[in-house]
């Protein structure tokens, strides 16, 4: 064990020197040298990923806009442009060789490109824009009453469902691209899918939120009574929760709507963090049952960071998001050929009963799980930065190899 942690040690330090020059003349900032070290664990796997995987390579979904999100940000943070450019690069690449939004799960990059026409003045990507607007206000289907079909125009029998996911997916490029344009239509229709999905998802003692609701069948898929409550769906349900109550004015009732089912939410979220590790099951509330999962905890552990950020959440909120960075560090190994590897997310996760959400399989590198682990990575940064957190611990790297 000594050996082990002098070699981290040893990393740590590297990596510190390294990126602490880098820091000095990309973004002239200043930071503690656990504080580098976060980033570089964070640079490490962002690097990984870009130097595997041309912009032209990497898919138009939802995944990957996570990802893209998450490059955003450790590029504002660190002054690197590298970042931004990856993700540019991205979306001119799928621009030349065209794309479609027809669900969900093909909004996240409209959301990258919100950000990157206010950040970069990218007025190039506004029919990126243009093309989510109109699917979302007069293409997409809704069920009964008003919200917003995740499946939209896929060709399956029960596609007149909402899932948890699409708060994120959908949720995310109406928020941003609300603040940054100021029209209110944008926040209008998030409040008003916010809500719509709460009345059908979220538990009404227990505080969490189920995975989907089929209107045709009139039930939950889990059912609430089997409190089968996945991880990565509370995750969105959360990061969504704590971005919109921050978007709204304060005196608006909708804020306090959002804030009312947030009370309930993030404390028994807070509950199931496992206390070993600082992750979270795949299944929240069957402990020990099923998986810890990576991308879950990273989104779930973000989000107690934004709720903590803009004054939502406490600081049992912020600890706990700490908690889950030092897990999640536990999870990422660093090859001898310098290739960063984060292991345990779960692949693409459909709605089921509690047997499924068991099986599903992991694999390393996966885009949401790298994205989540870097928005926490940034997230953290800034509030240290800010004075508003202690320092972070030195992160501890799987230096074992193994998966």
């Amino acid at each position: 064990m000594a050996g082990r942690r002098t070699f981290q040690a040893l990393i740590a330090a590297l990596l510190t020197f390294v990126l602490g020059v880098a820091a000095c003349s990309d973004g002239g900032y200043s930071d503690s040298p656990t504080n580098e070290a976060t980033l570089a664990v964070a640079r490490g796997l962002a690097d990984t990923w870009i130097a595997e995987n041309a912009p032209a390579d990497v898919d138009w979904s939802w995944g990957e806009g996570l990802l893209m999100l998450g490059l955003l940000e450790l590029s504002r943070t660190t002054g690197d442009p590298r970042y931004e450019d990856y993700a540019l690069d991205w979306l001119h690449a799928h621009q030349a060789a065209g794309y479609t939004i027809f669900w969900s799960d093909s909004c996240p990059p409209g959301t990258v490109a919100s950000l990157l026409i206010g950040r970069r003045g990218a007025t190039e990507l506004q029919p990126i824009i243009d093309d989510v607007d109109t699917y979302l206000f007069e293409k997409a289907p809704r069920i009964s009453d008003g919200g917003i079909a995740h499946l939209g125009f896929l060709p399956l029998v029960l596609k007149q469902q909402l899932w948890v996911d699409s708060l994120v997916m959908f949720g995310e490029f109406l928020i941003q691209t609300g603040l940054r344009s100021g029209d209110p239509r944008y926040l209008d229709l998030i409040a008003e899918q916010y809500e719509i999905f709460g009345g059908h998802l979220q538990h009404p003692t227990l505080g969490y939120w189920t995975h989907s609701w089929d209107d045709l069948g009139q039930q939950n898929h889990p059912p609430l009574d089997d409190q089968v409550f996945w991880g990565r769906g509370n995750a969105w349900a959360l990061v969504a929760g704590y971005d919109l109550a921050a978007a709204l004015p304060q005196g608006d009732p909708r804020r306090a709507g959002v804030l009312g089912r947030l009370a309930r939410h993030e404390p028994a979220v807070r509950a199931t963090q496992d206390p070993a590790t600082g992750l979270y099951w795949t299944v929240l509330n069957r402990p020990g049952e099923t998986y810890l999962e990576s991308a879950g905890s990273a989104m779930i552990s973000y989000a107690f960071a934004r709720g903590f950020e803009e004054g939502f959440a406490g600081e049992d909120a912020v600890a706990a998001a700490r908690r889950g960075l030092v897990g999640l560090q536990a999870r990422v190994r660093v090859e001898e050929s310098g290739r960063y590897v984060l292991s345990g997310t779960s692949v693409g996760t459909n709605p089921g009963p509690f047997w499924y959400y068991e099986i599903v399989p992991t694999k390393d590198n996966v885009s949401y799980g790298i994205g989540g682990f870097v928005l926490l990575s940034t997230r953290l940064v800034e509030l240290e930065r800010a004075g508003r957190i202690a320092p972070l611990p030195e992160p501890m790297l799987d230096t074992g190899g193994g998966a």
